[in-house]
């Protein structure tokens, strides 16, 4: 998803007026360099030349939207296609993570501005003593839940609540349930950007989290209420 190719790709369809631009500008350069050729002077190569700039102009356009067809850059994303985008990342590849203990902050290597956040001060504290059972099985039984926000260029985008469990050994998404102890693909994949030990599916197993399908995102959003 963010290899050079696919980088330039989407670079080049941001800027595809520009590319447009330049196609034409040759394009009429050939037309006069072409009439400069019927008229007896011997400009067939600089013909050539500009003829093949503006085809090349043209045709990486057609590159860009072969190699990524589908995909926009990040920037001119609504919020559901962040939020379907953020879940089909990979956060080994497509995130760099920093904690500097006060907050820990994952952000989208493609573009900086899309982060996610963890808080540790009071500004983050969900609930200080975490209880439900799911979270306290461990052999340290702390839990603290934080709140986590995912933005971009500051504006919040989405809201869920993270646990810390096991004396804050891993960040476990809150499930939508207490009952059923499922979470949604997108709650699993915004705690595991942040868990920096890589702990998550382990933990996850532990305390008998589910990852479904098809739950409704409703429960998450309430958190904005």
């Amino acid at each position: 998803m963010t290899s050079i190719q696919t980088k330039l790709a989407l670079w080049i369809k941001s800027n595809d007026q520009f590319f447009r631009v330049l196609g034409v500008f040759f394009f009429v350069l050939t037309l006069g360099v072409g009439v400069l050729w019927i008229m007896g002077r011997e400009v067939e190569s600089v013909a050539f030349i500009l003829s093949s700039i503006s085809s090349l102009m043209f045709g990486v356009i057609e590159v860009a939207n072969y190699i990524a067809p589908d995909r926009k850059l990040v920037r001119n994303m609504g919020i559901e296609e962040l939020l379907q985008f953020v879940e089909s990342t990979r956060p080994d590849e497509d995130w760099r993570c920093f904690n500097n203990g006060v907050t820990s902050e994952s952000a989208l290597k493609e573009d900086p501005r899309l982060r996610a956040t963890v808080r540790f001060d009071d500004r983050g504290i969900h609930l200080n003593d975490f209880r439900e059972s799911w979270a306290i099985g461990f052999p340290n039984a702390q839990a603290t839940s934080y709140y986590l926000e995912l933005t971009y260029d500051r504006a919040l985008i989405e809201r869920i609540v993270v646990v810390a469990v096991d004396g804050g050994r891993s960040l476990l998404p809150m499930p939508i349930s207490q009952v059923s102890l499922k979470v949604s693909n997108l709650q699993y994949r915004l705690a595991e950007l942040l868990n920096e030990t890589r702990t998550l599916n382990d933990y996850f197993s532990r305390a008998g989290l589910q990852v479904c399908q098809t739950e409704p995102k409703l429960a998450m959003r309430s958190l904005f209420q």
